[in-house]
């Protein structure tokens, strides 16, 4: 459905005048977009973009108040009651004991609204920068609703931000076939990632996690490898859709993603996942929690990184397996950071060479990665400590000890002997990224390789579309 919605509205686009006619287009084409994925979803956007658009010149007026805070907080709060309500619904009428069949059956509209995440937070920063006079209230609705549903990005980000974005949304440019190009290419390898290795992967992996109990160590611990890769595979793919998208329309989005899972420390690991969220993260929760607690010192700086991602899992979701996902993060850099100094030190002293420490960095890294990703592939934390006990125990070793008899596992097999050359060309795609190889070839040798590597891109889509099983939701539609 989103390709043919995608090439009729850029027709329409570069046909129609510049300016407000395009704009309204583009307005109309997001709710049309949400409407199509459910007529219910369109309440929850519609609720925040008005409140936001109220909220910010009320909080503007209050400036010289002091009840100016208060008033920001008391907007961040209706911004955010939706989301609220929509995560935390279920554990709550759990809580009350709320389970008959008669209110389950009046309750089944409540879906899940996709997008609600993204948008409530670009309502808080957009609400926030109004605040601290680093952006001035949007005196037209229609913009400012453009802002929350512009379609390529109204799912799952990026989280942009007004003052970049929103100058851009005026669409005065001229038509660029070089930015058309570029967008042409990122659909591509994003539908390449998304169809090509994700939507292969998605139901082994999750089938695998969802009952660690019949699988073997082995099995749990490519596992965890492989949900690693679809998870980047499936997030990555769909914000490179959504940054070619939005150049087809002349409109840039921010880097979403910058190859990860070739991180050398955690925190760097973080600083190139999801990069839009944990810059939101910086600004909008660290910063303001670490002035807070900065009399505390380097505690002080431990609880700010410490609550900020507590409240990142809660964002994922209301069960206790994000929310422990969350914290060995958190535990993890404040290891890394405090330890550095004497980890410096140490590689002096041992005079180890260059290749040996980033490897050793790189390994440990990844490890620290794939242990986290099991508590955010399992349903539940009693799934997750029973995959830790078989990954952490002599089974595992056994298993390694007879990989011959490795294929007679259902999914062990299906994901190593099927599936491993994706991993490698998404390694080997990172890597070529990464260092920017291709503007080391001569200019021919680069051109037919780009030719090749897109025609090739584009028979795997066509063969993923044609031959198997039908896409599934993006994994990140869910939080």
């Amino acid at each position: 459905m989103y390709l043919p919605f995608l090439f009729g509205t850029v027709v329409l686009f570069w046909v129609l005048p510049k300016g407000r006619p395009r704009e309204l287009l583009l307005l109309l084409s997001g709710y049309l977009f949400v409407f199509l994925l459910s007529p219910y979803f369109l309440l929850p956007l519609l609720y925040v973009t008005g409140i936001s658009f109220v909220g910010a010149i009320i909080i503007e007026r209050f400036t010289d108040s002091r009840n100016h805070t208060r008033v920001l907080f008391a907007f961040i709060f209706l911004v955010s009651a939706p989301l609220i309500f929509y995560k935390f619904r279920a554990p709550f009428l759990a809580a009350l004991h709320i389970s008959t069949p008669e209110f389950s059956a009046a309750t089944t509209v409540w879906i899940f609204p996709v997008g609600i995440s993204f948008y409530t937070l670009l309502a808080i920063s957009y609400l926030v920068d109004v605040y601290l006079g680093k952006a001035s209230p949007i005196s037209d609705p229609t913009r400012l609703a453009l802002f929350f549903n512009f379609f390529p990005k109204v799912i799952a980000g990026p989280l942009e931000r007004a003052a970049g974005l929103m100058p851009q949304l005026a669409c005065k440019l001229e038509f660029d076939a070089d930015n058309a190009m570029s967008g042409i290419k990122c659909i591509i390898v994003g539908l390449v990632m998304k169809v090509g290795f994700a939507d292969s992967v998605a139901a082994t992996v999750k089938d695998l996690f969802a009952h660690p109990g019949d699988a073997s160590a082995l099995e749990l611990y490519i596992g965890a490898i492989y949900y690693a890769y679809y998870a980047y595979a499936d997030f990555a793919g769909y914000s490179l859709i959504a940054l070619g998208s939005a150049l087809l329309f002349n409109i840039e989005l921010s880097q979403n993603f910058r190859q990860p899972l070739l991180s050398t420390n955690v925190l760097d690991f973080w600083r190139t996942w999801h990069i839009t969220f944990f810059l939101w993260l910086r600004d909008y929760a660290f910063t303001p929690l670490h002035l807070t607690f900065r009399r505390l010192g380097k505690i002080g700086l431990a609880i700010a990184l410490l609550l900020t991602l507590v409240f990142s899992g809660f964002w994922h979701g209301a069960t206790m397996n994000y929310v422990c996902y969350a914290l060995m993060q958190a535990i993890f850099i404040i290891f890394a950071v405090a330890t550095t100094p004497m980890r410096t030190k140490a590689w002096k002293k041992l005079a180890a060479p260059f290749w040996l420490r980033l490897s050793s960095a790189y390994l440990i890294t990844q490890s620290l990665i794939l242990i986290g990703f099991v508590t955010f592939a399992t349903p539940t934390i009693a799934d997750a400590l029973t995959a830790y006990s078989k990954i952490f125990s002599s089974e595992l070793l056994n298993d390694i000890i007879n990989i011959r008899s490795f294929k007679s596992y259902n999914h062990g097999a299906r994901l190593f002997f099927t599936y491993y050359p994706w991993i490698a060309m998404l390694f080997l795609g990172d890597v070529w990224a990464r260092y920017d190889l291709g503007a080391k070839m001569g200019a021919r040798c680069r051109n037919v390789s780009e030719i090749v590597f897109y025609n090739g891109c584009i028979v795997v889509i066509l063969y993923n579309y044609w031959s198997h099983s039908a896409a599934t939701p993006f994994l990140y539609a869910g939080f």
